[in-house]
């Protein structure tokens, strides 16, 4: 019986609640006010307009480049913190920079545009001074300064600068990685408290890579400069290349290192002072494959020379493993002095 009771309470229930729903339904009037109908909102353009949006209709936080205005020394300029980004190429105008850096703490993504200052103007793009710039993923060619110039502790990455009247890419401090600069003026690449990881320098006119004051050069490659790396100022050099270089492949001085190291069509192939060469190869030089003046206080051990006028062209003051000759000699353990750990091998 009290499960009988229950249902029933329940269903009077339900058709208490229909009724009141009915009851609000009819409350207040059906027809709309005279007139047009107004929006008490924002317009769609209003947010439209204030997000940057892919072309898949996402919402882009960061800032687009082109909505920036310029000013008398260049085509657009950053003057805030953020991140910003390109939705086409930015071409020079004249005597401005491309883009202007005037703020720290910028990432500004090229989204594979290029910048181009069509053979005339200044930097492509300007931020010499400031800190923790980013600098990505595309193109920075033909300026009247450098292509990429930029402050301390700064980042850039998978950057190609081309064509440009000063060098390619300079840097105060910070890292770049995975970069290639190719037919500038002056050097590809030159930085001071840098690390170079997997760059590439091609047809430079002045050096390759220019790495000082602590720098270092980890796997990279300079092809057809006027000099493949200069490495100075208590910086490093390892396992790069240098290939086809007008003078020198490598200038190591003033506390450097070149480990590992190789350089093939050269002038000289490894100048030395005041420097470390460890486990090098120099050949098919013009020159000399190791080269180090009267009293350089040049250190050259486990190193390779073939197919130079002279292999090792050393002067007195310098110290250095036996050079051995292992031209032909079959067996290089017969050679005096070749199991020595520090040896020198000419052939």
């Amino acid at each position: 019986m009290d499960h009988v009771d229950r249902r029933m309470l329940l269903a009077g229930a339900g058709i208490a609640g229909v009724a009141a729903l009915a009851k609000l339904s009819k409350a207040g009037p059906l027809d709309p006010p005279p007139g047009a109908v107004a929006s008490t909102g924002r317009q769609l353009s209003e947010v439209y307009d204030k997000v940057a949006r892919t072309s898949a209709g996402i919402g882009e936080p960061r800032i687009p480049v082109q909505s920036l205005a310029g000013s008398g020394t260049a085509v657009h300029v950053i003057t805030q913190p953020g991140s910003y980004y390109l939705t086409e190429n930015v071409v020079g105008a004249g005597a401005t920079h491309g883009i202007a850096i005037q703020s720290s703490d910028v990432s500004l993504d090229l989204c594979g545009f290029a910048v181009r200052g069509q053979g005339q103007g200044l930097n492509g793009i300007h931020a010499p001074g400031y800190t923790n710039i980013r600098v990505v993923n595309g193109a920075v060619v033909g300026w009247g300064g450098n292509g990429v110039e930029v402050g301390y502790g700064c980042l850039v990455e998978g950057i190609c600068a081309s064509n440009n009247a000063l060098s390619g890419v300079v840097v105060a401090t910070g890292v770049v990685r995975w970069c290639s600069s190719r037919s500038n003026a002056q050097s590809g690449f030159r930085g001071t408290g840098v690390t170079f990881e997997g760059c590439r320098a091609e047809s430079n006119i002045g050096v390759g890579f220019w790495c000082s004051f602590a720098s270092s050069a980890d796997a990279c490659v300079a092809d057809g400069n006027g000099a493949g790396f200069y490495v100075e100022q208590d910086s490093t050099a390892r396992s790069c290349v240098a290939r086809s270089s007008v003078s020198q492949g490598f200038v190591v001085r003033e506390g450097a290192r070149a480990l590992a190291c190789e350089s093939y069509g050269h002038a000289d192939g490894f100048a030395v002072h005041r420097a470390v060469c460890d486990g090098c190869h120099a050949a098919n030089g013009t020159s000399a494959g190791f080269s180090a003046g009267v009293g350089s206080r040049a250190f050259i051990v486990r190193c390779v020379a073939s197919g130079n006028p002279s292999n090792f062209a050393i002067g007195a003051g310098n110290a250095h493993g036996p050079i051995v000759n292992g031209a032909g000699v079959g067996d290089i353990s017969a050679v005096a002095g070749s199991s020595h750990p520090a040896a020198n091998i000419s052939y």
